[in-house]
C-alpha cells in the first residue's frame, strides 16, 4: 500500500513538473538589436515587432544566464540580421510569443538556434 502512495505521489510530482517545463517556441527573424549601457541586449522580432525585448547582459549574469553564453547569444542575433536567416528562439512559461513582456520585464530565453533557412 505504502509503494502505491509513493508511486502515486511522484507520477503527481512528476506530472506537475512536466506541465511547468513546457517550452514555448518563438520562430521568425531579428529585425534589430541594440546593446545598452549596462549590457543588456535587446531584440526586436517578427514574433514581437512592437517592443524590443531583453535577451541577456554581456556584462554581468542576467536571470541566470551569464555573460559568455550572452555573447555566444549575441554571435547568433548579429549572424541572424545580416544573413537574414530566422531563428527560434525559446522560454518556459510564457504564454504566447506576442506576450512575451518588454524591455527589462522579458523572462530569460532557455536557448537561441540559428536556421538554415
Amino acid at each position: 500500500m505504502k509503494a502505491i502512495k509513493l508511486l502515486a505521489t511522484c507520477g503527481l510530482l512528476l506530472g506537475s513538473f512536466a506541465a511547468n517545463a513546457a517550452l514555448l517556441e518563438c520562430y521568425g527573424d531579428i529585425t534589430r538589436s541594440y546593446i545598452s549601457d549596462d549590457g543588456t541586449v535587446y531584440i526586436k522580432s517578427t514574433w514581437k515587432p512592437q517592443d524590443y525585448t531583453a535577451m541577456c547582459n554581456v556584462s554581468q549574469d542576467r536571470l541566470g544566464v551569464n555573460p559568455e553564453v550572452c555573447k555566444g547569444w549575441l554571435t547568433y542575433i548579429t549572424t541572424s540580421i545580416v544573413t537574414k536567416k530566422k531563428v527560434v528562439v525559446t522560454y518556459a512559461n510564457v504564454p504566447s510569443c506576442t506576450e512575451i513582456p518588454a524591455y527589462g520585464g522579458s523572462p530569460k530565453p532557455t536557448y537561441i538556434m540559428l536556421m538554415d533557412q
